[in-house]
């Protein structure tokens, strides 16, 4: 009787257990099953508009990008909004996320990108860092001639432009921030730095929300002075605002090229990598070499490989070869661990790693490129698109992620809204499950111990 019983309570909670979408959990590097709800954005084959950038915020699901006729759009609740004029050919191959890219600063109704001046729209300088709030806009800052608008980036309504170039055609790089309120108000400039102005060069200019901007330039204290700018290796430099200091991160007879910073708001701790080689870079081609690591304190070599990028927590993700075909790795930082996230047949790339350290990419299965997702227990397929090829992801902490679709002709933008998450916010804590999920672990064995992923309820 007392056994009948038992089995009968068994039954009913596991028909009270049953997700939205079925779930099949398995060993690590095996792909798992789970129903995405996929929206297609835009419509590239009826318009013939084509699409490219997409951006999606780390804390909230609204969306940025930017079209063929150069309309920055953004994608939130259900509805889409034109909110300016940005640059669709600078964030095309080479250039994308590199200059001019558009991306949300703010968690509201508000962006903010880089677009032409309204009064000199014919001329690339100036530009302008265009704002978008409270549905008109305006302009925050807009740069002087022969100045170009590099990178951007915001904590709450201060919003810094990495700015290069004088009037004189020197290679300069200025830090400038601006805090700006609710339009009619005019944006005020509370911070102007000279970053860089040695005659050298600089590219690769990334900025992070502690305002800290890194960059790779020519080593003008130690190169050969005898040597042409373009013979001399690219080392990697880094100012911090707060000190009005800049450091030079390498020192050596490397190309150290392609640095990222830590994403993450409000960070002390700046996290910088990139990808050191004996080999120039070489237009059109992938950068490979080693991916060096900076944690505030010392620089380490981790992996090897192309297009690293790092968190606040010291989690690094990258591209590299396992000897056969393309693989996404980590490297842990508190723990020296290194993994590798996939291990298969095929090309794997575009690694995108949210400030959990949950990774998403792009990877060939056979018939096209797909969409896949990974924290160190799971991997989930997130596409499986007969005749279009997705690539270029990113995703939020929560697991919402956006990316491009490509038909053969244009690209559109997709966007799965699955709202994968922890129970809170602090990243060392050890998720906990939502009381309706369950894992399946072979036949007879049911668990309900704690996974990273949970599915929580679709808003």
């Amino acid at each position: 009787m007392r056994k009948r019983i038992m089995l009968q309570l068994l039954a009913i909670m596991l028909l009270a257990s049953i997700p939205s979408h079925a779930v099949i959990y398995g060993d690590n590097g095996v792909i798992e099953r789970f129903t995405f709800d996929i929206t297609r954005l835009t419509e590239s084959m009826q318009d013939g508009v084509d699409n490219a950038a997409p951006c999606i915020l780390q804390d909230y699901p609204y969306l940025t990008w930017i079209n063929s006729n150069n309309e920055v759009k953004m994608y939130r609740g259900g509805t889409t909004a034109t909110l300016g004029i940005g640059y669709f050919s600078n964030c095309l191959g080479d250039n994308y996320a590199v200059d001019n890219s558009p991306k949300p600063v703010l968690p509201l109704d508000e962006a903010v990108w880089i677009g032409p001046s309204q009064s000199d729209p014919e001329h690339s300088s100036p530009q302008v860092v265009g704002g978008h709030t409270t549905g008109v806009n305006w302009t925050i800052y807009e740069s002087e001639p022969g100045t170009y608008i590099k990178e951007f980036d915001n904590d709450g309504r201060m919003v810094t432009a990495v700015i290069q170039g004088r009037a004189d055609g020197s290679d300069a790089v200025f830090y400038r921030s601006h805090y700006f309120d609710e339009p009619p108000n005019a944006p005020v400039e509370i911070d102007h730095h000279e970053v860089y102005g040695n005659g050298g060069s600089a590219s690769h200019i990334r900025l992070c929300a502690s305002d800290t901007i890194v960059w790779q330039g020519n080593d003008m204290l130690h190169a050969d002075p005898t040597l042409p700018l373009q013979d001399r290796d690219d080392e990697i430099f880094s100012y911090n605002p707060k000190t009005n200091i800049t450091m030079q991160l390498t020192n050596n007879s490397l190309w150290d090229c392609f640095p990222e910073i830590a994403y993450r708001q409000g960070s002390w701790n700046d996290n910088i990598v990139w990808v050191a080689s004996d080999q120039a870079p070489q237009d059109g081609m992938p950068f490979v070499g080693d991916i060096m690591y900076y944690n505030g304190s010392e620089t380490k070599k981790i992996g090897y490989g192309r297009e690293p990028m790092v968190t606040l927590g010291g989690e690094i993700c990258w591209t590299g070869s396992d000897g056969h075909d393309e693989e996404i790795f980590m490297y842990y930082d508190t723990t020296g661990e290194l993994w590798q996230v996939t291990n298969n047949n095929y090309d794997d790339f575009d690694p995108f790693v949210t400030y959990y350290g949950d990774v998403v990419w792009s990877g060939f299965d056979g018939s096209n490129n797909e969409i896949f997702i990974a924290d160190r227990y799971h991997q989930l397929q997130v596409t499986t698109s007969a005749g279009i090829n997705n690539y270029d992801p990113m995703m939020d902490v929560h697991g919402d992620i956006v990316w491009l679709g490509n038909n053969g002709s244009y690209n559109d933008i997709y966007f799965s809204e699955n709202r994968w998450y922890y129970e809170n916010d602090d990243p060392s804590a050890e998720p906990v499950p939502e009381p309706s999920s369950i894992i399946m672990l072979g036949t007879g064995f049911i668990g309900m111990l704690g996974f990273k992923l949970r599915r929580a309820k679709m808003r």
